[in-house]
C-alpha cells in the first residue's frame, strides 16, 4: 500500500517563467515565485498514481538532460579554434580534442533526452521538449543550470552532474516551507541518478499495463539513419543508440543506457560522460601545470558571457544581456530557429500513423541534419565572434537557448506544415537583410542560402505529402 502524505509535500518554493509582452514585440519572460515539483523529495502520495508521478519525474528528466545538451554544446563552443596569444599550436591539439569530446557528450545527452521522450510517448504522454529559461536552479542540486565557457571549475560542475554530486561536502537537503506541512525527515538527494532510480522502480513495479501509448510514435535509430556503427565511438554514426520503447523491459533498457553512458563505473576506466570529463580535468591540470612552469598564459577558452540573454535581465548579476549589434539581432534569429527546432521535434516524437511518410521525412529531414547543422551551429559559432554589449570587446555573446512560447505539438498534421513552412521564411529573410548589413559577419550570407535549399527541401516534401494516393 502506498503510504499517504499532503500535497503539499510534493512542492517547493520556486519560480516559472511567464511570459510578459517584451522586446520588439516578442514575448520576453520574467520571474514569479510559484511552486514547482520538487522530484528529489520522491514523495510517494497516495494521491497520485504511478503514471501520474512517472511522467512527473520523465519531465523532470527530460528538462534536465535538455539543459545539460545546451551546456556542453555552449561549453565547447566556446573553446579556442586557431592558435593565438595565450595558445601553443601545441596546446591547441588538447583544445580540439577537448571540444570534441564535449560535442560527443552533448550528442548523447540529445540522446538521452530523446530516450526520455520515448519513454513518455510509451506510456501514453505528450513529448516534454519545454524546460525553464537559464540560469535556473533546478530542485536538490547544488549548482544552477546556466550557460558557462569552459573553465576547469565547469569541468568539476560538469562531473557533478554526471556522477551524483559526489564532491559535494555537506548533505543536500530539501527545504522545507512552513506552509507545506512538515516532510518524514531531511533527505539526502544526489540529482539525476536518484531520480533515474526511482524511474526504474515505477518502470518495474508499474509492468507492462503502464505502456497505452501508439507504438508508431517510436524513434529508432534506423528511422533517422543513425545505425550505423563508428569506429571507438559511443553509439550509431552520430553516437547515437536509439530504443523503441514498448514494455517494462525496453523501457528498463532506454533509462540504463542513459545511466550507464552519463555515469558510467565512475572508476574511470569506461567511456561514460563522467570518465571522459575525469580524462579532460586530469589533461588541463597537466596543460595548465606546464603553462605555469615555463611562465606563459595558458586561455584555452574564448572570453564568452556568462548567461548570455535577450531578455528579463531586471538588473540580475548573473547574466550578460546581449545589447550590442549585430550579435543582438543574429541572437534573436537564433532563438527563432532554436524554437522551430523544438516545434519540429515535438512533432516528430510525436508522431503517429495518420502522418504520411512524407510528412515523417521532411520533419526528419529539417530537424535533425541541415536545422542543427547549417543553421543551429553555425549561427552559434558566429555568435562567439561578436561582442555581447555596446561599448565593450569582451565579454563575446554566445548563443543563448531562449524560446518565447510554449514548445508544444502543433495538433493539425497540415497547419504545422504552413506554420513551420512560415517561420522558416522569416528566419531565411531575417538571416538576408542582416547579412547585407555593413557590419555583418561574411559567413551570414552562406546561412542564409543553406536555409534557402532547407525550405525548397521542405517545400518539395511537404508538396510530395500532400499528393493523392492510389
Amino acid at each position: 500500500m502506498r503510504p499517504s502524505c499532503k500535497v503539499g509535500q510534493l512542492f517547493d518554493e520556486g519560480a516559472m517563467d511567464v511570459a510578459v509582452p517584451g522586446d520588439g514585440g516578442r514575448r520576453a519572460r520574467t520571474r514569479q515565485s510559484t511552486q514547482q515539483l520538487n522530484f528529489g523529495a520522491l514523495i510517494r502520495c497516495a494521491a497520485m498514481s504511478e503514471r501520474a508521478e512517472l511522467s512527473a519525474l520523465l519531465q523532470d528528466a527530460a528538462e534536465i538532460e535538455h539543459g545539460l545538451t545546451c551546456k556542453y554544446l555552449y561549453a565547447a563552443l566556446s573553446l579556442r579554434r586557431t592558435p593565438g596569444e595565450g595558445l601553443t599550436a601545441h596546446q591547441l591539439v588538447s583544445v580540439m580534442d577537448w571540444a570534441q569530446v564535449l560535442l560527443l557528450i552533448a550528442r548523447q545527452e540529445m540522446e538521452h533526452l530523446a530516450l526520455v521522450n520515448n519513454v513518455l510517448s510509451a506510456i501514453g504522454n505528450a513529448p516534454h521538449f519545454s524546460r525553464p529559461m537559464m540560469p535556473t536552479v533546478v530542485s536538490s542540486v547544488p549548482v544552477p543550470m546556466a550557460l558557462a565557457p569552459f573553465s576547469a571549475n565547469l569541468v568539476t560542475e560538469l562531473l557533478g552532474w554526471e556522477g551524483q554530486f559526489a564532491m559535494t561536502p555537506a548533505p543536500i537537503l530539501v527545504p522545507v516551507h512552513p506552509k507545506h506541512g512538515t516532510f518524514q525527515g531531511p533527505k539526502r538527494i544526489t540529482a539525476l541518478p536518484l531520480l533515474y532510480t526511482r524511474i526504474a522502480e515505477l518502470l518495474n513495479s508499474g509492468g507492462d499495463g503502464l505502456f497505452v501509448g501508439p507504438v508508431d510514435s517510436q524513434v529508432n535509430g534506423t528511422e533517422l539513419t543513425l545505425t550505423f556503427p563508428r569506429y571507438k565511438a559511443g553509439g550509431g554514426v552520430y553516437d547515437f543508440n536509439l530504443i523503441e520503447v514498448v514494455d517494462t523491459a525496453s523501457a528498463i533498457a532506454a533509462i540504463n543506457l542513459v545511466r550507464t553512458e552519463g555515469e558510467g563505473s565512475q572508476s574511470g576506466e569506461d567511456t561514460s560522460h563522467f570518465a571522459r570529463l575525469l580524462r579532460i580535468q586530469r589533461e588541463l591540470a597537466s596543460v595548465e601545470q606546464e603553462a605555469a612552469a615555463s611562465g606563459q598564459p595558458f586561455v584555452p577558452a574564448l572570453a564568452l558571457a556568462t548567461n548570455p540573454i535577450l531578455f528579463r535581465p531586471d538588473g540580475r548579476p548573473d547574466v550578460v544581456h546581449i545589447t550590442a549589434q549585430p550579435a543582438r539581432d543574429i541572437a534573436l534569429v537564433f532563438c527563432e530557429a532554436y524554437e522551430v527546432l523544438l516545434l519540429l521535434l515535438s512533432r516528430f516524437f510525436g508522431h503517429v500513423g495518420a502522418e504520411t511518410t512524407a510528412d515523417v521525412s521532411a520533419t526528419i529531414y529539417v530537424s535533425f541534419y541541415p536545422m542543427m547543422t547549417m543553421l543551429i551551429r553555425p549561427l552559434a559559432e558566429v555568435l562567439t565572434t561578436l561582442p555581447a554589449v555596446e561599448g565593450s570587446a569582451t565579454p563575446l555573446a554566445g548563443p543563448t537557448f531562449e524560446f518565447y512560447s510554449d514548445v508544444s505539438i502543433l495538433p493539425s498534421t497540415d497547419a504545422a506544415n504552413v506554420i513551420i513552412g512560415e517561420r522558416l521564411t522569416a528566419i531565411h529573410l531575417a538571416l538576408t537583410e542582416i547579412a547585407a548589413t555593413p557590419d555583418a559577419p561574411a559567413r551570414l550570407a552562406t546561412i542564409a542560402d543553406s536555409v534557402a535549399l532547407m525550405l525548397r527541401k521542405w517545400r518539395s516534401l511537404i508538396a510530395a505529402s500532400s499528393m493523392p494516393t492510389e
